[in-house]
């Protein structure tokens, strides 16, 4: 059941004893949040609200929640499943998936959960476009959809059966998905339908991220792409060759995350890329942007911050 993550964790492991050396630091303050792994984080746009979903212990999963900005988090979730990513729509309602086909629904922030779905897939990563529409995608191609708030969810053919890792829609339209062997996904049309592409590069593609101009995607080896067009892919100089697993923009600058602390940061669009080097060398999860800071979440429970 849990051979997908492990996979991940493998590559972190390979990747970190192999990457090019930093070329500064940062200065990164730390807060162990869990004694789980925090697997995937989520602010709504005030950057008061935040949760994170991660690992399964002997009694609970992990959903942990703070309403002061990140300076304080507690575990507020009674779960019973490994949950891999979150969204929330607003203050009261959000959206998990994980393990097991689970997909469960909140409408009072997070402090109880009622089950939309299960199965025996596995769920990699959500998008909810409004209160009706959202995706999901997971392990040997599969896409799920609903226009209902996620009461039923139908399969849309992806022509694949390549573990999908990733998706985003944006507000105007454009959607992307993201999988092993190079393989992504692109829609136009408002995740309606999607059209299967081949990158150019034969690895595993982890998160993606749609700006304005440009879509830019991540994964191993250190690796990023940029299109402008959706037709042909440039490779962008990441400066490590470790395993990045997620990826954010706070108007101003990139950053990506991945393993043994490694993260890479942009302030001119993607063109010249710096590599910082976490003092704990723990595998980052994932990255979000809220008020003044960056928060990233790690395998190791631990919650990272850096003043923007």
């Amino acid at each position: 059941m849990r051979n997908h993550l492990i996979l991940i964790l493998l590559l972190f492991t390979c990747c970190a004893q192999s990457a090019t050396t930093p070329s500064k630091s940062e200065q990164w303050s730390e807060q162990l949040v869990s004694q789980l792994s925090l697997n995937a984080i989520d602010f709504l746009e005030d950057g008061s609200l935040g949760w994170i979903v991660g690992d399964i212990g002997q009694i609970e999963g992990a959903v942990i929640q703070t309403i002061d900005g990140g300076k304080s988090w507690y575990n507020i979730g009674k779960v019973t499943e490994f949950l891999t990513d979150v969204d929330f729509l607003d203050r009261h309602r959000g959206y998990a998936i994980g393990y097991a086909g689970t997909i469960i629904v909140t409408e009072n922030g997070g402090r109880s959960w009622r089950t939309l779905r299960t199965g025996t897939e596995i769920l990699n990563s959500l998008s909810m476009f409004d209160e009706s529409t959202g995706w999901v995608v997971g392990a040997e191609g599969l896409l799920l959809h609903t226009t209902d708030g996620g009461n039923s969810w139908s399969k849309l053919n992806t022509e694949t059966t390549e573990d999908l890792w990733s998706i985003t829609v944006s507000e105007d339209g454009r959607g992307i998905i993201t999988g092993e062997s190079g393989t992504v996904l692109w829609s136009y049309d408002s995740g309606k339908t999607w059209t299967k592409q081949f990158v150019g590069y034969d690895l595993a593609f982890y998160d993606a991220i749609i700006l304005k101009d440009r879509v830019i995607i991540v994964g191993e080896g250190g690796t990023i792409l940029e299109t402008t067009n959706s037709d042909a892919w440039q490779k962008l100089e990441s400066g490590t060759d470790r395993l990045l697993r997620a990826i954010t923009n706070d108007g101003q600058n990139l950053l990506a995350v991945g393993a043994a602390g490694t993260i890479v940061s942009s302030s001119d669009g993607g063109k010249r890329w710096t590599v910082f080097q976490l003092a704990r060398k723990a595998n980052l999860t994932d990255i979000a942007v809220a008020k003044n800071s960056f928060f990233v979440t790690s395998a190791k429970g631990i919650l990272f911050k850096k003043a923007r």
